[in-house]
């Protein structure tokens, strides 16, 4: 039974060459940001039947030790005797965001000091920092600045004061990727207020469209029922637009050239919005999707995670540290690796018909049928989706709302509709006016309800499943059998298959 395991073990990974250098390098990233972040430490430990080589365990012992080397090299780097650095910053500007409060405007401005020269010889590199500041320092000419000013250490965060009285010096040549995004978002965002006069829909859709929300209802509302992850921009988002945006395309040129188009569109818009990690994971899958694609090969699912979790790493090695980073590829990786097993498990509930005995049912009967398929599905995501991250997120917050089990049941395809409308709305209205109109109404009078419903959710729905301490091996041995499991459940049922 054992070497049937490790021959079980070693067949996929063999399968997924991508899949193992990435974990060790998310390894050697994590271990040197700290040991206790390490997520992926669980599906490093199922590779170990892999290595049964010594030349693979030294490949893989160099990866790991690259990746903490780098991210030595990355990661912020702060003195420990201090808690304030005053002198000058070199600071990378990242993102401009407009501040309302009930008594004035302000800008939120949101980067990173690439290094600072305290007054008294200390030194701080890579701190990511965001302070406010008038709006009459706009525009923005260059994307580094020279600026003289106070970083303080918080307990959990950095704070930086510029001093008001010091002019910014820009360095290096004079664009600024952060301004060309406030402008084009400034632009998009009064389009979409022009198009809905519901505020409340009008701020969801830049939401889901821009990667902005300054609405405090919504945000309240979706955290407090546990569907945070509805209004991040992630490939939920980036596969609807490409799908909508391929086929309007498809119907105009052949299938490469509009692949080619369809590549530039994405990269405008991922350009658009801010390098969180969910985006950058969904813009290199879809990417790298329709590059296989262009080239005649479809990639292989778990490899293009890998390629992309390597991706996102090397570019943004601090993303380890993110917590939307870690919940994001562990929840895909979830959907991958559960998925065959979970609906296993609902199918039992729900069971198939044959295609002989679904045509021979009732009208009403094939649409109750249509009805538990797509629900059995749904169940299936979700159930293995939940099976790591609720440990996880109780790990994380010692809370998760259970009300967002059943929300999650539907939320999602009422938000794809909202998106897939909006999609619509505009190239409809631009043909034909009076039909892009109709489009936007009945989107608003839908979304407006979806949202009514979720803000003025009754209290007594809010019930949390509570767990004051989950010690991290506890968590590691949960994701570890999981992952086992599936693993194991996969491949056995890709044999029987084939038998």
């Amino acid at each position: 039974m054992r070497r049937e395991s490790l021959r079980t073990f070693s067949s996929f990974f063999d399968e997924h060459p991508a899949f193992l250098p990435s974990l060790f390098f998310l390894l050697g990233l994590a271990l040197a940001a700290k040991p206790s972040l390490a997520l992926c430490l669980p599906l490093v430990i199922l590779s170990l039947p892999k290595i049964h080589r010594k030349k693979h365990l030294i490949i893989f012992y160099i990866i790991t030790t690259i990746a903490f080397l780098y991210g030595k090299h990355s990661f912020q780097d702060f003195p420990k005797t201090t808690t304030q650095i005053i002198g000058t910053a070199l600071f990378s500007l990242a993102e401009i965001k407009t501040q309302q409060s009930h008594f004035k405007k302000t800008l939120s401005v949101q980067g990173s000091i690439s290094s600072i020269q305290g007054e008294n010889g200390e030194t701080a590199r890579n701190i990511p920092c965001s302070f406010s500041i008038p709006p009459s320092l706009r525009p923005f000419k260059f994307q580094k600045y020279q600026i003289q000013g106070t970083l303080e250490k918080k307990e959990n965060y950095f704070s930086f004061t510029p001093d008001p009285k010091v002019t910014w010096e820009g360095v290096s040549n004079p664009f600024c990727l952060a301004e060309w995004r406030f402008l084009i978002k400034k632009k998009l965002a009064e389009v979409i207020k022009n198009t809905y006069s519901n505020t409340l829909v009008s701020n969801f859709f830049i939401a889901l469209t821009l990667g902005d929300l300054d609405d405090k209802l919504l945000r309240f509302s979706f955290n407090k029922l546990g569907l945070q992850h509805v209004l991040a921009i992630s490939g939920f988002h980036f596969s609807l637009l490409s799908l909508f945006i391929g086929c309007f395309f498809r119907l105009i040129f052949k299938e490469k050239i509009a692949i080619l188009i369809l590549l530039g569109v994405l990269t405008l818009y991922f350009l658009l919005l801010h390098n969180a990690p969910s985006i950058i994971r969904a813009y290199f899958a879809i990417s790298l999707y329709l590059l296989g694609k262009l080239c005649g090969y479809r990639p292989n699912a778990l490899n293009l995670l890998g390629i992309t979790l390597l991706l996102e790493l090397l570019i943004a090695p601090q993303s380890v540290t993110n917590l939307g980073f870690q919940l994001s590829f562990l929840a895909t990786g979830s959907i991958l690796l559960l998925f065959p097993l979970t609906f296993s498990w609902v199918e039992k509930l729900l069971p198939k018909r044959s295609t002989l005995q679904a045509l021979s049912l009732y009208p009403l009967e094939k649409i109750t049928y249509l009805i538990c398929c797509a629900l059995r599905s749904i169940l299936a995501v979700n159930l293995a989706v939940y099976l790591t991250l609720i440990p996880t997120c109780l790990w994380y917050f010692t809370t998760f709302p259970l009300i967002s089990l059943l929300y999650n049941l539907f939320i999602p395809f009422t938000i794809f509709l909202s998106i897939l409308l909006l999609l619509l709305g505009f190239p409809v209205g631009f043909f034909l006016p009076p039909l892009g109109n109709l489009l936007h109404q009945v989107n608003e009078i839908f979304t407006g309800k979806v949202l009514q419903l979720l803000t003025e959710s009754p209290n007594c729905l809010d019930i949390s499943l509570t767990l004051p301490f989950i010690s991290e091996p506890l968590l590691y041995l949960h994701v570890l059998s999981v992952f086992f499991i599936a693993i194991l459940f996969k491949k056995n049922k890709l044999k029987h298959f084939i038998v």
